[in-house]
């Protein structure tokens, strides 16, 4: 792509019309794509606010591809500007970092687990500080209020256990007593009907009782 430098008026001039252009949603691909060829520099172009102009066409239908070139561009002259070299106090020269280079590492502490090898212990670290003491302190405590708590929920499941063995045994013994009585009772009425005859009301005859006259043999004395 032939780029030709224009003076400074004429390219303030075509800023002018072509931001315009932008501003009112006329010509958007013709004028981003003059704007691309117009290599002005980054004062002329945060001017006119021609970055925040392309912006708004980045999902144009048509327009989309020049928009964000010309977008990238803008951002390309912005990381020149921020870049250069500066000098600290003695006199030595050092540039800054570089910002994709900063992203790209960024990036990777995000998304690659840090892996750590374990600490030796020096000869100087066995002596425990006031927070790790407390620290240890507060594990052993929880440890045994654990312990306790396990060891009582034992003791009430084994307690319940027993009661429950003791209601079930209670309940079979009632069971088996009430099923004796039933077979004790049948035996008897198998004996009664076997040696008394039937023993309903039906087939029972009333016993009649005598009178009772008296002395028959009075004393005539």
């Amino acid at each position: 792509m032939n780029v030709t430098i224009r003076p400074a008026t004429t390219m303030a001039q075509s800023l002018k019309r072509l931001s315009s252009n932008l501003h009112s949603s006329t010509d958007i691909q013709e004028s981003l794509d003059q704007l691309f060829e117009l290599n002005a520099p980054l004062t002329l172009l945060r001017q006119y606010k021609i970055k925040m102009l392309a912006t708004r066409y980045i999902m144009h239908p048509t327009a989309k591809d020049a928009a964000r070139r010309l977008v990238a561009i803008c951002n390309r002259l912005e990381k020149s500007v921020v870049a250069p070299s500066t000098t600290i106090a003695n006199g030595i020269s050092r540039k800054r970092p570089n910002t994709d280079a900063i992203e790209h590492l960024i990036s990777c502490k995000r998304t690659t687990p840090i892996v750590s090898a374990p600490k030796s212990k020096s000869p100087t670290a066995t002596k425990e500080g006031p927070s790790q003491r407390y620290q240890s302190i507060s594990t052993q405590t929880n440890s045994d209020e654990q312990k306790k708590r396990e060891e009582r929920m034992a003791r009430d499941f084994q307690r319940r256990k027993a009661v429950e063995a003791a209601r079930m045994k209670d309940s079979e013994e009632k069971r088996h007593q009430q099923l004796m009585a039933i077979k004790e009772y049948k035996q008897q009425r198998l004996q009664a009907i076997r040696f008394g005859g039937s023993d309903t009301k039906e087939n029972q005859k009333p016993i009649k009782r005598k009178a009772n006259h008296g002395n028959r043999f009075k004393c005539r004395f």
